[in-house]
């Protein structure tokens, strides 16, 4: 599965998303079944390597594309997305080998 895929599967869950918009913002809990929709979407695979099947492919490829699926996302269900970007973002802070200074001490 390829990016464009991945993006066209979460617009269609977006959508699916915004038409339960009223029932969605009165929850107060994660669904699990909305998670397994977007494993099977293919958006797990945004932290898989392309190299492994992935479509993560480096910071400078890969971060444009996978916050547009995130926006789009959130368009359905903010709290969905917000959860899936707290998940994006190790991507994208294990994927950088090293820190700038003054950070670097720390990194």
């Amino acid at each position: 599965m390829d990016a464009d895929t991945v993006y066209e599967n979460l617009r269609a869950i977006s959508a699916d998303f915004a038409a339960e918009r009223r029932e969605r913002q009165q929850r107060r809990e994660l669904v699990a079944a909305d998670f397994a929709r977007l494993r099977e979407a293919g958006f797990l695979l945004t932290g898989v390597p392309v190299d492994h099947g992935g479509i993560w492919a480096g910071i400078g490829t890969s971060a444009r594309p996978i916050c547009e699926m995130l926006r789009t996302l959130a368009h359905g269900d903010s709290s969905v997305a917000l959860v899936c970007a707290m998940h994006a973002v190790l991507n994208f802070w294990t994927a950088t080998a090293e820190a700038p200074p003054p950070f670097d001490k720390a990194w």
